[in-house]
């Protein structure tokens, strides 16, 4: 691409790494509560003697929050963006090495997936920890932030079966691999259009869910994002990528003297 020429996916990693780094140091300078004696006084004030917490209990605590969580959660979620797509380019590295291509193998794909949904329960279960520590959202007297996590543990195997199915399907119309991350077919322009927004479409759903979550307590899951929006580019490559064409068993070469 003419207009990114000497622009590398190993410097789109070193920037965004840095501006996280920065983002995140920036985010130490403030205190966690703009007042935090009255902050304190209003979580323990949350809860009452029968140990039920009241409803609306944190509408008081909430302005007192300051800028340090958002910076510090975003400036991380930038920082795990930056190094996932440094491995993604050192894993599937074009020609040049200047930017990722799909996987080799196909199988690699529900190995990338399940991936992406084991860290992403990791940084499910990491912002439940992190609220329950915190106060600010959940009492400090409630005691039902097992249920979700439980209820994530259940339901992600389910998320990984159906998407695995999904995957599979979807493989059934893959071309050769690897294939450029920037793949188009010319000979079928109006496949590779509805691909294309297709694949957009799924990114750009995943872009909303990364700036939504990005800046609080599940910045953790910031991986697990960026390696969906790989697979789903991936996957439009390798929709787009000519067919395998002849017998893919190698011919023996003959032993030369």
């Amino acid at each position: 691409m003419p207009g990114l020429a000497g622009f590398t996916t190993g410097k789109l990693a070193a920037i965004i790494t840095a501006a996280g780094g920065l983002i995140f140091a920036s985010g130490l300078f403030f205190p966690a509560y703009k007042n935090p004696e009255l902050a304190g006084r209003i979580k323990l004030a949350a809860c009452g003697l029968d140990g039920r917490y009241r409803s609306g209990w944190n509408d008081e605590l909430l302005p007192l929050l300051t800028w340090r969580y958002p910076l510090m959660q975003g400036g991380a979620s930038l920082v795990l963006a930056g190094v996932v797509l440094l491995l993604l380019v050192k894993m599937f590295p074009d020609r040049d090495r200047r930017w990722p291509t799909t996987p080799v193998l196909r199988r690699t794909y529900f190995v990338l997936g399940f991936c992406a949904l084991a860290v992403g329960w990791v940084g499910f279960v990491v912002s439940i920890v992190l609220d329950v520590r915190r106060g600010d959202y959940v009492p400090l007297c409630a005691d039902s932030a097992g249920i979700p996590i439980i209820s994530a543990t259940i339901g992600y195997p389910i998320i990984a079966a159906i998407s695995a199915t999904v995957g599979a399907v979807l493989m059934i119309g893959f071309g050769r691999l690897p294939a450029s991350l920037w793949q188009w077919d010319a000979n079928r322009t109006a496949r590779s259009w509805i691909v294309t927004t297709i694949a957009g479409v799924g990114i750009a759903g995943v872009g909303l869910i990364i700036a939504n979550t990005a800046v609080d307590t599940l910045f953790m899951a910031t991986p697990a994002h960026i390696i969906m929006i790989y697979l789903v580019a991936s996957a439009r490559s390798a929709l787009l990528s000519p067919r395998e064409t002849g017998s893919s068993v190698p011919v023996p070469r003959r032993c030369e003297p």
